[in-house]
């Protein structure tokens, strides 16, 4: 996948036509100064600009490959266009992940794109191992990374919120004493 050709196209299309976007997973992880290999590359839209997504996608060359209530996934026939993966914004929680998307310069400053903050980052990992057990360790080992890099910065309260949606507060109480901000007093 030509990650640098697909994100530059992307990214502009959806800016050009209204798509509230993130990237998430792996690629954003890089994005964030923590590279990771990944195949692919995942984004966060809202739900209501799926029209939009759509048509953007079918016009770069690809074609939907599965599409459910929360996730759409779009492969092209070009080896170089690889997979993209949406994950739909509808709920309270998502939608505000995506309001608070940041920008981050990619590829040596070279384009500019939106992704989710580090402490949003986390939350998707939670729900991911809490989706998918054999994907803890990796999933974990992001999270670990994303806590320690920037740890000062997270908004701790707001992990937490995500632990407890998912019924894992025993590992938030971990990952916030290894790596969460010391307590002032």
């Amino acid at each position: 996948m030509d990650f640098e050709r697909v994100l530059r196209d992307l990214a502009g299309d959806f800016t050009a036509r209204g798509v509230p976007y993130a990237l998430i997973g792996g690629f954003a992880l890089g994005a964030l100064g923590l590279p990771r290999a990944t195949m692919d590359l995942d984004f966060l839209v809202s739900r209501d600009a799926l029209p939009r997504v759509d048509d953007i996608m079918q016009r770069r060359g690809y074609r939907l490959r599965y599409r459910s209530e929360n996730v759409s996934q779009f492969v092209a026939d070009s080896a170089n266009l690889g997979q993209v993966d949406f994950l739909h914004a509808f709920r309270t929680v998502s939608i505000g992940m995506l309001a608070r998307a940041m920008e981050v310069t990619v590829f040596e400053g070279s384009l500019r794109v939106r992704t989710l903050r580090s402490d949003d980052l986390v939350g998707l990992k939670v729900q991911a191992l809490a989706n998918d057990p054999l994907r803890e360790r990796r999933d974990l080992a992001d999270i670990e990374l994303l806590a320690e890099r920037y740890s000062g910065e997270m908004d701790w309260e707001r992990i937490r919120e995500y632990f407890v949606l998912f019924g894992r507060l025993d590992l938030y109480d971990e990952i916030r004493d290894t790596h969460g901000p010391a307590e002032r007093g």
